[in-house]
């Protein structure tokens, strides 16, 4: 019996070290917020992310739903930018502490406005906080208690609820890969049960970006607001 209890601590003490230095392996007798620490760890110490992303939008109210597909830049130093190209060109850029979201018009020869949205205080707005997270500057763990998991082969699916009640966000679900702790999608409520999933696919870490990327100049034609 003794050696069994032994046994079994010095797995868990086993696999708190895998996590740690971010091992590519989770374990089921990992607790929860130990595997989205080490999820954590591992997108703050990236370099640089790039990713393949598919966003759908549902509109609870209106029972419709928007699907755009686009990629992902990250860069360390607080550099992220989701550029779409479906079902319009459209991108989100945080540089320097502002972001900014721009859609292209639709039908140039009818409408030539490019409409800018300027949100100069990101981190005033909680659907900011999974931007922060991605930019390896927020914690999921410090804004969102992890409720449950279910696991599905290879995946592991997080549901996170806000700590804040007045959070924006009702609820937040992550689906890991357990063999890389890799984001493979990221689904979250707002308070009229509006929903957002992101999937990402061809991840990689570390590798070099254009140097424009993260450059905006703001056009003649652009219709900017300000929040």
């Amino acid at each position: 019996m003794w050696t069994r209890v032994i046994n079994e601590q010095a797995l868990k003490l086993a696999l708190g070290w895998l996590l740690a230095t971010n091992s590519s392996a989770v374990a089921t007798e990992t607790t929860d917020t130990q595997v989205v620490a080490a999820v954590e760890k591992k997108y703050s110490e990236a370099k640089s992310i790039q990713a393949k992303i598919k966003k759908q939008l549902t509109l609870a109210v209106l029972e419709k739903e928007k699907e755009f597909s686009g990629q992902l830049f990250i860069q360390y130093g607080g550099f992220l930018k989701m550029e779409y190209e479906k079902p319009v060109r459209s991108f989100v850029l945080f540089e320097n502490k502002v972001i900014w979201s721009v859609q292209y018009p639709e039908d140039p020869e009818f409408d030539n406005t490019i409409r800018v949205l300027k949100t100069k205080k990101p981190k005033d707005s909680q659907p900011q906080v999974i931007l922060a997270f991605l930019l390896g500057e927020g914690e999921f763990l410090k804004f969102f208690n992890v409720k449950k998991v279910s696991e599905n082969g290879d995946y592991l699916g997080f549901e996170l609820l806000p700590k804040d009640k007045k959070s924006e966000i009702k609820k937040l679900v992550m689906n890991i890969d357990r063999k890389n702790l890799l984001i493979r999608s990221m689904s979250y409520w707002d308070q009229i049960e509006n929903k957002t999933q992101i999937d990402f696919s061809n991840i990689r870490f570390d590798k070099t970006l254009p140097k424009d990327i993260f450059k905006f100049k703001l056009p003649s034609n652009a219709e900017v607001t300000e929040i």
